[in-house]
């Protein structure tokens, strides 16, 4: 007899749906409209018994996914869950239809896509590893291992800055004059925090926002990492993407830079990355889209929609900053998340991680970690704790305090250099170039910038204003001063 189970992208589905009903999920009811749905004109109470295969067990096999069970009950399941079976079955691989022989390529049409998927994933791994298990600091010379420092991400399935506010609440408990007043921390996210890896089990298709050193690539470079040691994904092949190299080498062609990238590795056929794709196998991970350069952009996003609608059935993740993320790819599926600052927990692992790396030996940097937290905590303290709650602005507070054991008395110097990261450094060390009207604004002339906004704001107490308001006052200075 026929059995069906379903897929790895329909269980995503069914597990979606099955949030939706809630704890009714387990109600006898579904059975009885699921015996409906077998035979319709026999009258059925909730006391049972149900239609031929149909039975509570059989429908725990169904939301679990993991066994087939008969295929009229699968498919009458599905439709009670408004499911469309045919898109989440899982369906047996499907004979190669390249045939073999250009170049002395073998013909693998009767190798199973297990047994390539290994393969691919074998000769690709020492590439894997020497380009995405390291990673640079700024202000650090050595490069580290990713898994040396890494601390695990949380994610926010709500975008904070997509939800409406008004600036009277924000305005309100406000006290300027107070010296301990919140700063960074205004916008305190109440909402619940998700470990990463976590929401990817739960997407297929997931864009990752955050801001500008809030750990996106280094979080991409994990999976990337554990799927390559066989610890996330092990029957899927990890391909990290740096969209702006993509864009910059590639003819806006994704399954041609794929291709090239295996065929560097030895995967000497492009029907075998066309195949392994065809059957999902890939952990497709595109990093950067906000670094794209703007004469590329648009191209590269149809690329990328393209890509993703003819190999619908892989998994992909996608950064981007916040800030840029008009590109929300709603059509092609994509769950929005938005990477959270750290909190305590993650400072503390994260500041132990740091000082054990920089350290001459394990017990000096778990001394030094120490000492950090403990200081971090204190009250004097607090708007540099508030600074401390991203990767990139926790390396730097990291860094300050490892020569004096302390944290400066003038706080403005950690400010200042603080802010030299966000305006210069961080496009630099990443090639990055941003908007046109943007372009002829160094570092200076940025703080310049922001200092005009400042002044204009705080003379007329404006504390907090209107994203348009910022945006007038930031064109009436480069009209002047551009």
């Amino acid at each position: 007899m026929t059995t069906l189970k379903a897929s790895e992208e329909g269980l995503v589905k069914i597990k979606q749906a099955r949030r939706e009903k809630g704890s009714t999920i387990e109600d006898p009811r579904w059975l009885v409209e699921a015996s409906k749905i077998l035979e319709p004109d026999r009258p059925w109470t909730e006391a049972g018994p149900y239609a031929d295969g149909l039975s509570l067990p059989t429908w725990r096999r169904f939301l679990a996914g993991r066994e087939p069970i008969k295929a009229h009950a699968f498919r009458a399941f599905c439709t009670v869950l408004q499911l469309n079976w045919e898109e989440i079955v899982d369906r047996p691989p499907l004979a190669s239809p390249y045939q073999g022989g250009v170049g002395g390529v073998r013909d693998f049409c009767q190798q199973s896509i297990d047994s390539l998927v290994q393969e691919i994933r074998q000769q690709c791994h020492s590439k894997i590893q020497q380009l995405y298990s390291k990673m640079q600091l700024l202000d650090i010379a050595q490069p580290v291992d990713v898994s040396n420092l890494y601390v695990e991400v949380n994610i926010l399935e709500e975008i904070t800055s997509w939800q409406p506010g008004e600036i009277r609440d924000l305005v309100r408990d406000f006290n300027p004059d107070a010296d301990n007043f919140n700063r960074l921390g205004l916008g305190k996210v109440c909402q619940k925090r998700v470990p990463g890896l976590d929401a990817v089990k739960s997407h297929s298709k997931l864009m990752v926002l955050g801001q500008p050193g809030s750990g996106k690539t280094t979080f991409l470079k994990h999976i990337a990492i554990q799927c390559d040691r066989a610890k996330f994904e092990a029957n899927k092949i990890p391909i990290f993407i740096p969209l702006k190299t993509f864009a910059e080498i590639a003819n806006f062609d994704l399954l041609e830079y794929i291709s090239d990238e295996f065929a560097s590795c030895g995967v000497e056929a492009r029907s075998k990355t066309e195949f392994a794709l065809s059957q999902g196998r890939g952990l497709i991970l595109l990093d950067g889209l906000d670094e794209v350069p703007e004469s590329y952009s648009d191209a590269v996003v149809k690329q990328i929609r393209q890509f993703v609608r003819k190999y619908y059935n892989n998994q992909f993740i996608i950064t981007c900053r916040i800030a840029a993320s008009k590109y929300r790819f709603h059509d092609e599926a994509f769950t929005s998340v938005e990477v959270a600052d750290f909190n305590n927990k993650q400072i503390a692992a994260f500041a132990r991680n740091w000082f054990v790396a920089f350290s001459q030996n394990m017990e000096a940097g778990q001394t030094l970690a120490s000492q950090f937290v403990e200081k971090l905590k204190m009250n004097k303290n607090q708007q540099i704790r508030e600074l401390a709650v991203t990767p990139i602005l926790l390396n730097l507070t990291c860094l300050v305090f490892q020569a004096k054991a302390d944290f400066p008395s003038n706080r403005s110097k950690l400010y200042e250099e603080g802010l030299e990261i966000m305006l210069r450094k961080w496009d630099e060390t990443r090639g990055i170039q941003r908007d046109e009207v943007y372009r002829n604004l160094n570092f200076s002339r940025k703080q310049h910038l922001l200092a005009f906004v400042a002044a204009i704001t705080f003379e007329h107490g404006d504390y907090f204003f209107e994203k348009n308001t910022v945006q007038q006052l930031i064109a009436d200075y480069l009209a002047q001063k551009c």
